[in-house]
């Protein structure tokens, strides 16, 4: 489907997949780095630092950088940005929603986990799981997430404008961003070229109808 038809610039999924993909590779270093810090020895309190820095920085580099620029680096490489149903910029307010049930699921999980790492023991490395297996908390949030990616993705297929339940809560949408003037540092809203998808039509995301 072109990007000039009417829902073009919503059908975006393999972007968004992809984008995550990047965003993913881009924190490898950060699995690296914890390996390192988890086998190096380090004083406890600064164990306790990093699991609390690591754990929440994906979190932060989503909410941070969608809220300041309604993308992050995979969403930019692959051209898509998320924007309020209003048509505006997304707010930070908005980010902190999007991103809702990991920030849930860190906070709890983080507390949950602590204990584990005050006593000098990573909480989430394999090798502990092949003696005991996974801790409950561990397989809660593996559940939980489980069943969020699913909700997120029925929620997705099913409406045009390819909003997953996160942009329902947060009242935002996705869309593909080719020519977009915000990303050349022109306007401060999304206004698509006539024939596009753009400001006008996102009031049907309000429930209003197109005459």
């Amino acid at each position: 489907m072109p990007v000039e038809s009417q829902y073009g610039p919503y059908r975006n999924f393999w972007r968004r997949f992809w984008a995550g993909m990047i965003d993913g590779v881009i924190f490898e270093p950060v699995s690296w780095l914890d390996k390192w810090i988890w086998g190096a020895g380090l004083p406890i309190p600064l164990l306790v630092i990093w699991f609390v820095v690591a754990t929440s920085s994906g979190v932060a580099y989503s909410v941070i950088l969608h809220g300041l620029y309604g993308q992050t680096v995979g969403k930019r490489l692959l051209g898509v940005r998320v924007y309020s149903v209003s048509g505006a910029t997304l707010s930070m307010r908005q980010a902190v929603l999007r991103d809702c049930f990991p920030i849930v699921v860190n906070l709890v999980a983080g507390v949950a986990l602590l204990p584990t790492v005050a006593a000098g023991k990573n909480p989430l490395h394999p090798a502990g799981f092949e003696l005991s297996g996974p801790s409950t908390w561990v397989l809660l949030v593996a559940w939980a997430t489980a069943a969020w990616l699913l909700l997120e993705l029925g929620t997705m297929f099913a409406n045009p404008h390819r909003r997953a339940l996160h942009d329902l809560i947060a009242g935002s949408v996705v869309m593909r961003v080719r020519n977009d003037p915000e990303v050349r540092g022109g306007a401060n809203t999304y206004q698509a070229p006539v024939g596009q998808v753009g400001t006008r039509p996102l009031s049907v995301l309000r429930g209003r109808r197109r005459r």
